[in-house]
């Protein structure tokens, strides 16, 4: 938002500060209008004349209807609401990424590198904007700070925060169940009534994504509406990841210049594999096959930058370079 601003006012207004009106607008744009549609309206089966088969059950619902709730609380515009919310939410993913850095064993100086890491890497700008992004990625983090933290009833309430936020979150499950066998082995994982705190985030994981089923099963009667949605109305489905890379790379230079950005920024595991935190080696694995199975070119390194352990694979790779 802050380039925003510096840039709209150096730039394009010639030297003249913008308006409030011009940095909220900032604030607006791509799938904002759907977002605010969902946080005023509801959720409905009405599609855009432009765009038909799209509908705004593609979107998840908990950073909308928190905007609804805080907009009604304290009187505030819907749209104010949700900026402040998603900013209010950043600020706490970076305080939530210090901590989690430093549970791990880095020490203090590295934790606050990665933190601005995460906070001016490309594209962190949508955790300040009317997005639900800031809310998954807190949602991730705090799950996963909480979980290493052996704090399982605060880790599985992130976790359903992640996966009522954005379809991405309900990888997060790969993570607790491999910390679970981390902390307990086999026969804890293949016995978990002897110790069943670690799986208690694991059983809360799914909430989120059955909030969104149920949502999609009363407004339009398909469970799935969100699925259906996106592949009629962004003809967005789930290919092969490999299908989809080559595909893209066999496209024009924009094309180029996003896949190969992420596929960078997926050689991050390798730091995670080599430091064996298995568990975020593996989030962040079935992360990127996500986002390369169901992704168009012009989103990959968007989403990319939205996997928090990628920051920490980047953080040990250049601690190993400084060694």
């Amino acid at each position: 938002m802050l380039a925003g601003w510096i840039t709209l006012s150096s730039i394009v207004q010639k030297g003249k500060f913008a308006t409030l009106d011009q940095i909220i607008g900032l604030a607006c744009r791509w799938d904002c209008g759907w977002y605010l549609n969902i946080a005023t309206h509801g959720y409905s089966v009405t599609s855009p004349a432009n765009q038909p088969g799209a509908t705004n059950l593609a979107f998840w619902p908990a950073f909308p209807y928190a905007a609804r709730l805080l907009s009604t609380i304290c009187g505030l515009p819907i749209l104010i609401s949700g900026i402040l919310l998603a900013n209010i939410a950043f600020i706490s993913c970076l305080f939530f990424f210090k901590r989690y850095f430093t549970t791990i064993g880095l020490s203090n100086s590295l934790a606050i590198f990665s933190v601005f890491l995460v906070a001016f890497s490309p594209h962190s700008f949508i955790y300040s904007v009317f997005y639900g992004d800031a809310f998954a990625l807190l949602g991730v983090i705090g799950s996963i700070y909480f979980a290493r933290s052996q704090r399982w009833w605060l880790s599985g309430l992130f976790a359903i925060l992640a996966t009522s936020s954005r379809p991405t979150g309900v990888v997060l499950i790969v993570f607790l169940i491999i910390n679970a066998y981390e902390r307990l082995g086999w026969r804890g994982l293949l016995k978990p009534w002897r110790d069943p705190r670690p799986f208690i985030p694991v059983v809360l994981l799914p909430a989120g994504e059955l909030s969104v089923f149920l949502i999609s099963y009363i407004v339009s009667g398909d469970a799935f509406a969100q699925a259906h949605s996106r592949l009629v109305g962004w003809h967005v489905g789930f290919e092969a990841p490999w299908t989809t890379i080559i595909v893209n790379l066999s496209q024009g230079p924009e094309s180029i210049f996003w896949t190969v950005g992420a596929l960078l920024l997926f050689l991050s595991i390798i730091p995670l594999l080599r430091a064996q935190l298995f568990p975020e080696f593996a989030y962040t694995l079935f992360s990127f096959v996500l986002i390369f199975s169901s992704t168009e070119a012009n989103g990959l390194l968007r989403y990319a930058v939205t996997v928090p352990t990628v920051f920490l694979g980047i953080t040990l790779f250049l601690k190993d370079r400084r060694e």
